[in-house]
């Protein structure tokens, strides 16, 4: 879990951004960002996955290490 948690952070620094400003790319409040870097969700919104992996130029297994479920959510299946 601290990889994932890690993952997140690093991409974001790597880029030199703030999560204020990869917030305003991506169209999510800095406190969801935030909360990400601190404790992800078991299972984020796909949506929120698929947004942050194009705003930092990653896959979601390489920034999440998720894949997307058939009903369109996250779900962890590779760790990162």
């Amino acid at each position: 879990m601290v990889e994932v948690l890690a993952a997140l952070r690093r991409a974001r620094i790597a880029r030199g951004l703030t999560q204020a400003e990869l917030a305003r790319r991506s169209g999510l409040s800095q406190s969801t960002i935030a909360s990400l870097e601190r404790r992800p969700r078991a299972d984020p919104p796909w949506s929120t996955v698929a947004t942050l992996s194009r705003v930092l130029r990653m896959s979601p297994v390489q920034l999440f290490g998720l894949r997307p479920s058939k009903n369109g959510r996250g779900r962890r299946e590779v760790r990162v």
